[in-house]
């Protein structure tokens, strides 16, 4: 009977040894997989010959306002602002080549809390050797402070004025 005792415990000590390397190996497979799996996804590039990604490297939008002629110019750095008086005015956002995507925030009023913001359509970024345009118009029928800023990329929103369109300062509720 003494001899069954030595083979069992012996039985049980290589069991227990077959169970305990079992694991170790098991957890040395996972963390190869592991690592090999986030070196192929931070290593891996798909190159496509079509699909050129250029990121806009500057916005040279630029911003007239006339009422005859040349009342006032915007750009990505200085906004328009003026207190206009009663009349029709033309704004016209120009966008030359490689620029970036723009549109214009057109804000009435000189406090901001009451400021009634309206925004315009965009003009994408172009390739094109001609420079695009957004032209409308902005119809004074009161003295009102407007500021016109010019801002690159593109509004989340829907916008107010589109192109060829009229704004009406201060609107009829």
């Amino acid at each position: 009977m003494n001899k069954q005792n030595e083979n069992t415990e012996r039985l049980t000590d290589k069991a227990f040894l077959r169970l305990v390397l079992s694991s170790i190996f098991g957890l040395l497979m996972c963390l190869f997989c592991l690592c090999s799996t986030t070196w192929a996804w931070f290593s891996d590039n798909a190159p496509s010959r079509h699909n050129e990604i250029k990121t806009a490297e500057k916005c040279l939008v630029s911003v007239s306002v006339s009422k005859e002629e040349t009342i006032g110019t915007a750009n990505i750095n200085t906004p328009f602002e003026k207190n206009l008086a009663s009349g029709e005015y033309t704004v016209t956002m120009t966008l030359p080549k490689d620029s970036a995507s723009a549109y214009l925030v057109i804000t009435v009023g000189s406090d901001e809390s009451t400021a009634k913001k309206y925004y315009t359509d965009y003009i994408e970024r172009h390739n094109d050797a001609q420079e695009k345009t957004l032209t409308f118009k902005i119809i004074v029928t009161e003295d009102a402070m407007v500021t016109i800023t010019p801002r690159w990329g593109i509004y989340s929103g829907d916008s107010n004025v589109t192109a060829d369109a009229s704004l009406t300062i201060p609107e009829n509720n």
